[in-house]
Order: C-alpha cells, then structure tokens, then sequence
C-alpha cells in the first residue's frame, strides 16, 4: 500500500493544479480511492495490484464515456505523471475549449427562450 500512497502524494499535486486550471460547469474533477472501491477499477479496466503498477490512473469522461485515460504504467512503460504531459496527453485544453463551447451554447439558447417569451406577452 505503500507504494500506491507515494505515488497518488506526487500526482495529487499536479491533479489539483489542472483541476484548479480547468474546472468549469461542464469539467468537473474528481478522484476515486480504488483501493476502497471494489469493482471501479476492474470496470474501467484499471489493475489496483502492486505487481501491474497501473496507479494512479486518470481517466477524463464525456458524456459519461470515458474519452482519454493515463495510467502509472501503460503496456509495461513507465508514465512520467507531469502537468504538462497529463495536459497534453488528456487533452484537457480540448475538453475544456468543448465545455467553454457548450456553456456560450447553453446561455445562447436561455436568452433565445426568453426572448421568445417577451415576443409572446
């Protein structure tokens, strides 16, 4: 268990400063102990074994989907977990111009609706 805690303490940092960078109405953050979740990691084909060394895994969702994922150690290479890479490789600016896209959507149609509503009385 050792080994799981030193390194979620070096990626915590970095996944609160992108989630601190990114997060928005439509791009939430959030962390799951897998350890303490029987069934998550399997169902997201994430080993939680000290002998793979898959943790800690990031997996971004859209739509409910998972979209892009980073795990510790992906096809027995080593993953260096940095703020530029997990930005990079997550494409987290992407999701992120998309959120910004779907809320100037979201406020466009509310202020469509009320205008036609004003039109109406």
């Amino acid at each position: 268990k050792q080994w799981y805690q030193r390194r979620v303490a070096i990626t915590a940092g970095i996944f609160g400063a992108l989630s601190r960078e990114y997060t928005h109405d439509y791009m939430k953050f959030g962390k799951c102990d897998v350890l303490k979740s029987h069934g998550v990691p399997e169902s997201y084909d994430i080993s939680s074994s000290c002998l793979r060394t898959e943790l800690p895994a990031i997996i971004v969702f859209e739509g409910g989907v998972p979209a892009a994922r980073i795990k510790q150690t992906n096809n027995g290479k080593q993953y260096l977990m940095s703020y530029e890479n997990l930005k990079r490789d997550l494409q987290l600016q992407e999701f992120y111009e998309k959120a910004l896209e779907k809320s100037k959507n979201m406020k466009s149609a509310e202020s469509n609706k009320k205008t036609e509503n004003k039109k109406k009385k």
